[in-house]
């Protein structure tokens, strides 16, 4: 949509989810709300190009759905994983819903080069250059909860028990994500913990968080290791995969926006994570001098400063 000579704004989930409150709104994120809607109204008034990269977008939704619980098995089912999980009776449906709005969202917006994209790999050179030496530093990693040994302790505990659970034909069956089955399993370890084992609202965010991790292991662990018990060595093994993929690593996806933003010559990339916004834009002269930036416009901007941007040149 729009002219080619407009100016590029590039999105990813945790923007577009601002349109539908699928965030907790404060003060300040009800702002960025507001200022987020108004984007959208000169994006449909065609003042306004806004791209996204299929690939990366996907990801980010992945793994925001699974910090709430909810496994997307399949991106282009996404809609029918969303309704399995809603269908569980603990299921936070006024979220789902929003969930279903995002992605309409996203069906709405410019995709770029999806035929051709492929995740950029930790070792490609500017991936690495960027993590390393402009964004990331100590506590780079902005995940909901940083990945620890309790987590991963609490899941190996379930996957040790996982055949006083599951019988040999469930265990072969590969589709279905037993959502109620697997709250109880965790629910077991996390009274065996002490830990409340709550799953709604605020006091349940974790267990939501863990809920979702013990989906991605059940699910690894039926494709790996088709009869149970399994080994401890393999149990270590699924865990690390899953910890690692779906842990929420928040800023290693948004480091795979910024480079299709630099490779497609985008103008900004709206995001809600400020810090993420200053440390890009006081090291972007340090980044113009890499091979592969040195005609980048790009600056990371709140949806607020470029709402602000955008009404100035309609006035």
């Amino acid at each position: 949509m729009g002219s080619q000579s407009c100016l590029t704004a590039y999105v990813g989930y945790h923007a577009l989810s601002l349109l539908t409150g699928a965030v907790e709104l404060n003060d300040e994120a009800g702002f960025e709300q507001e200022a987020m809607q108004a984007i959208w109204e000169h994006y449909k008034k065609d003042r306004l190009r806004l791209v996204t990269s299929g690939e990366a977008m996907e990801l980010d939704m992945v793994i925001a759905f699974n910090v709430e619980g909810c496994c997307i098995t399949d991106t282009y089912m996404i809609t029918e994983n969303i309704g399995a999980f809603e269908a569980w009776q603990r299921a936070d449906r006024s979220l789902t819903e929003k969930w279903r709005q995002a992605v309409d969202l996203f069906d709405q917006l410019e995709v770029l080069g999806r035929e051709h994209e492929g995740l950029q790999s930790e070792e490609d050179t500017l991936f690495a250059y960027i993590r390393g030496n402009l964004l990331c530093g100590e506590n780079g990693n902005a995940a909901p909860f940083h990945g620890n040994e309790s987590d991963a302790q609490t899941l190996r505990s379930c996957a040790q028990h996982f055949q006083d659970w599951y019988g040999e034909d469930r265990w072969r069956d590969l589709r279905r994500i037993e959502y109620d089955l697997h709250w109880k399993i965790l629910e077991s370890e996390l009274r065996r913990r002490s830990t409340n084992p709550v799953f709604e609202g605020k006091d349940g965010k974790r267990n939501r968080y863990l809920l979702g991790l013990l989906n991605r292991v059940v699910g690894f662990s039926k494709k790996s290791c088709p009869r149970l018990p399994m080994s401890p060595g393999h149990i270590d093994f699924v865990i690390q995969a899953v910890m690692k993929k779906y842990g929420g690593h928040r800023r290693e996806n948004e480091i795979r926006h910024i480079i299709h933003c630099i490779e497609n010559d985008i103008d900004f990339l709206i995001t809600i994570d400020g810090d993420l916004v200053t440390r890009f834009n006081n090291r972007r002269e340090e980044l113009l001098k890499h091979p592969e930036c040195c005609s980048m416009k790009l600056l990371l901007v709140k949806p607020s400063e470029l709402a602000s941007r955008l009404t100035a040149i309609h006035l």
